[in-house]
């Protein structure tokens, strides 16, 4: 008699991204949300999967074999003006606002189970207020993020604006980063709020196990690992070949306060005080961004404006060709899950520096597959570029250990049947 193949699972998630849909829609912009897309196409043939996320209309589609929902933020043209307003000057965090239309979309999905993607998202709402049983995944901690958020740079630039006459909108009313802190509390406190309800988990790292143990101490955690992108699995770093008068090194950020680029700025004039000439390349950052108006006024004429090339969002095609004619990698922030960055620099083999912040010591274990140095630690971070520049042995050894353990830690076959597996165990009520 043939044995028959389970039933899929009807999967319901409600994300920050369109996840794979983004692409039908025109919105796959480099670098963003592009593990979630991942997994959307790796799942999708597995079980029935529908994403649910904010969009500017009401819009509903399949592509692929997933279905996607697209909730509007706004439903009139006035309750999108007063709502832009109450966002920007009142620090307005969305709550339980869209819960009716979270639970409509519920109600039509009729979903085996229902994945929030991320704690700081309104999402999470839905904890209690449907008999669908819902898991958390765990990305950043805005609680966690809030508390380090000025860790770096102090309080004295929080309100530095940056005026840009590319827009009306960045002329008129240019941001600052007091704003998004500002912001950061009203999404920790709807954070903590739901967490505290929250029965089950997914995580990544140590760090975010522990951070949920305390905020939401009745939940059971399951460890699953992140899906990266194709290109980064199939290329592989070896030590360039240029003339040893210049180190080259790769970063990956963002235009945010606590990604620790003040600690770049610093150990590259570590490594001028040395004599040692240096290219920093960073990729999510762009030269007119927020972020480095801010560097630039702190630093004042010691800024190395020589020194440092900002990409902006870059394709991962580029991306990994900045990385590949690298020297090193450096991860410099504050505050940190698993950095995504991070994984994809281990998997293609880079040697890497980072700093011993929220989840990364999960990735790096000092002295075998990367060096780890304390937030903020510029001069540590100028000589382990140095120490991985002149040994070549050294920069290999970090780097093949690296890319190893990063293979086997996102393997996406075992990612996908452990995924699945927590579905099925929470839906059938053994965790």
């Amino acid at each position: 008699m043939q044995k028959m193949s389970p039933k899929k699972i009807k999967v319901l998630w409600f994300s920050n991204t369109p996840a794979n849909g983004a692409e039908f829609l025109g919105l796959a912009k480099p670098g963003s949300g592009t593990w979630l897309r991942t997994l959307d196409v790796a799942l999708q043939e597995r079980v029935d999967l529908n994403v649910a996320f904010y969009n500017n209309c009401e819009i509903n589609f399949k592509y692929g074999a997933t279905h996607y929902w697209g909730i509007p933020r706004y439903k009139s043209k006035l309750q999108k003006f007063f709502g832009k307003i109450g966002e920007r000057f009142f620090d307005k965090v969305l709550d339980e606002d869209h819960l009716y239309l979270y639970l409509d979309i519920i109600k039509k999905v009729k979903p085996d189970i229902i994945h929030v993607h991320g704690s700081e998202n309104p999402f999470g709402s839905i904890i209690g207020k449907t008999t669908s049983p819902v898991v958390v995944s765990i990305q950043g901690l805005i609680c966690a993020v809030l508390n380090a958020h000025n860790q770096g740079l102090g309080e004295r630039y929080l309100k530095v604006r940056n005026f840009k006459l590319d827009s009306i909108k960045n002329t008129l009313f240019p941001t600052n980063f007091n704003n998004a802190m500002l912001k950061f509390k009203g999404m920790a406190k709807v954070e903590r709020k739901n967490l505290k309800n929250c029965r089950y988990v997914i995580g990544r790292t140590d760090w975010d196990h522990r951070m949920t143990r305390l905020l939401a101490p009745e939940s059971k955690y399951f460890h699953n690992d992140e899906i990266m992108r194709e290109e980064f699995y199939l290329s592989q770093w070896f030590p360039p070949m240029h003339d040893g008068r210049r180190i080259y090194i790769h970063s990956t950020a963002d235009n945010v306060y606590y990604k620790g680029l003040e600690t770049i700025i610093d150990a590259i004039n570590h490594l001028k005080n040395y004599n040692v000439k240096c290219t920093w390349r960073i990729a999510g950052v762009k030269a007119d961004d927020l972020i480095v108006r801010i560097l630039k006024k702190r630093s004042g004429h010691r800024f190395p404006s020589d020194s440092l090339v900002f990409m902006g969002m870059v394709p991962a095609k580029q991306l990994i060709q900045s990385m590949l004619a690298a020297d090193c990698y450096v991860n410099s922030s504050n505050i940190e899950n698993g950095s995504n960055a991070l994984c994809e620099a281990m998997l293609l083999g880079m040697p890497c520096i980072a700093t011993h912040a929220g989840g990364v010591g999960t990735l790096i274990a000092h002295g075998r597959n990367g060096y780890l140095v304390q937030p903020g630690d510029s001069y540590s971070v100028a000589s382990c570029i140095i120490d991985v520049f002149k040994n070549t042995s050294i920069s290999k050894s970090l780097g093949e250990v690296a890319r190893s353990e990063a293979l086997n830690r996102h393997n996406p076959e075992v990612i996908v049947n452990d995924l699945i597996a927590i579905y099925r165990l929470i839906i059938n009520g053994r965790p």
